[in-house]
């Protein structure tokens, strides 16, 4: 039998629009419960079964058939002298790269430590701020309440 290559999105999205589960599908056509599953996931059918699929989602064959991917062609005669040339300036400019790459990670990772660093001091900063701005406060209306009591007193009781 033949694998015939599938738009699995389109059979899945099938599946659901009409309320059926590929195992159920999968067992009334006297397969393995997972069958139907497995053949979405690698993307590959066989056509008898494609066929009947599509008969019992009421869809046409072809809206769920795809292209294979083309095969990549092997160049003919082997690799050339000059070919191992360039392979080996590739792989030289890869090295290059990613050591270029590796010490940009290590400068991006020291500015983000130093930018941590001076975040953690201004929260520290601004929490002591805080905190003196509360005592403030609070020595603030403490002292208001005495000078309040005060005068309250002064009115009541006439002063010394």
């Amino acid at each position: 039998m033949s694998k015939t290559h599938i738009k699995s999105e389109v059979l899945k999205q099938a599946f659901l629009d009409r309320g059926l589960t590929q195992r159920g599908i999968s067992v009334a056509l006297g397969r393995q419960e997972n069958h139907i599953a497995s053949c979405l996931n690698i993307g590959k059918m066989d056509e008898d079964l494609l066929e009947k699929i599509c008969v019992i989602l009421g869809i046409p064959v072809e809206s769920v058939k795809k292209q294979p991917p083309e095969k990549c062609e092997k160049p003919q005669g082997g690799v050339t002298h000059g070919d191992q040339d360039k392979i080996i300036s590739y792989i030289c400019d890869l090295g290059k790269i990613q050591t270029d790459m590796l010490r940009e990670i290590k400068e991006l990772r020291n500015d983000i430590k130093e930018l941590l660093t001076a975040v953690n001091t201004n929260i520290l900063d601004g929490n002591t701020e805080s905190h003196n701005a509360a005592e403030n406060i609070k020595n603030f209306a403490v002292a208001t309440n005495q000078n309040l009591n005060k005068i309250h007193n002064l009115m009541k009781y006439g002063g010394k």
